[in-house]
């Protein structure tokens, strides 16, 4: 393909690829776009004209439309570049003297970390925050230009993104404070841990089923859930026991005691990071907030409490 050829591309067609991908179908694209339908088919036959290759599969019926592997490629070069797009949008759409820092925040994050973090910093930026029960979602926002930061756990994705780490954070075993287990006061082993009824998390977070599953080991899951005060409720009236994050636990509740496993890091740690878009501008508000959060996490002494 010549470079005259490629010239012709233009951004509401790379737009139209991307929403078709990610919707399943052309009419949910044009919804998101606000097109109609008949116009995102012609955007995507005029990018299919263009590279000379079918970029999906329009099988009729009830299955939604799907990507033909040169789409594939085609759509993982398109968000890339609709990422930078997006970017740019961010960093000129408001005054940066003027408007708020967005930040994506989880539980605990919030009422432990980002409380300190604007008490440090005062009046000198002004946050709104975007809070979620668990991270997930929050760096597809940050992407996407929603964001101006987000806290996260690593491994972080492929993408236009610097983070500072902020802490490591052991895993625990959580239980009822006057149960057998918890007077003994002994560390559990994962093979331990299994044996007891269980509450676990929700299939978005898998860290705790996956180490349980490679050791081929099925606890009974007495009920699900990323809550973390639903998931300490069930563990104070002895329903079941839990494996969590040791920074998610209230360990000002007396009805719950925390036990370490055996080893510490039978699980791998989960690594907190705040996260932000190395696409756009590093703006003085970002990097003030970055600055006071690592001072609060120091401060706390984050690092020693989750080792």
């Amino acid at each position: 393909m010549t470079l005259e050829r490629w010239l012709r591309i233009e951004l509401r067609h790379l737009f139209a690829i991307e929403a078709v991908a990610e919707e399943g179908s052309f009419s949910s694209a044009g919804d998101r776009l606000g097109y109609v339908q008949s116009a995102v088919s012609h955007q995507i036959a005029a990018l299919e004209n263009i590279v000379g290759k079918r970029l999906f599969d329009r099988t009729r019926g009830t299955k939604p439309v799907a990507l033909t592997p040169e789409g594939q490629i085609l759509y993982a070069h398109a968000k890339i570049i609709l990422a930078r797009v997006r970017a740019a949008e961010a960093d000129l759409s408001d005054d940066p003297s003027r408007r708020s820092l967005r930040v994506g925040s989880f539980q605990m994050i919030s009422s432990r970390i980002v409380a300190r973090v604007l008490h440090a910093i005062g009046d000198g930026v002004s946050v709104d925050l975007v809070e979620r029960t668990t991270e997930v979602g929050l760096i597809d926002q940050l992407v996407e230009g929603e964001l101006d930061a987000a806290f996260s756990e690593g491994p972080l994705p492929a993408g236009p993104l610097d983070a500072v780490e902020l802490f490591e954070d052991h895993y625990v075993v959580l239980a009822q404070a006057q149960s057998d287990i918890a007077l003994a006061g002994n560390p559990l082993t994962l093979r331990e841990a299994a044996q007891l009824p269980f509450v676990g998390h929700s299939a978005s977070r898998p860290r705790v089923a996956q180490h349980l599953e490679v050791r081929s080991l099925s606890p009974r899951y007495v009920a699900r859930s990323d809550v973390n005060s639903t998931i300490q409720s069930l563990v104070r009236n002895g329903t079941c026991y839990a494996i969590v994050p040791r920074f998610s636990v209230d360990e000002t509740d007396d009805e719950i005691t925390v036990l370490p496993l055996d080893p510490v890091d039978a699980i791998e740690p989960r690594v907190v990071l705040l996260v932000w878009n190395s696409d756009r501008a590093l703006d003085p508000s970002v990097a003030s907030f970055v600055e006071a959060t690592v001072a609060v996490c120091r401060d706390l002494n984050l690092a020693t409490q989750s080792a």
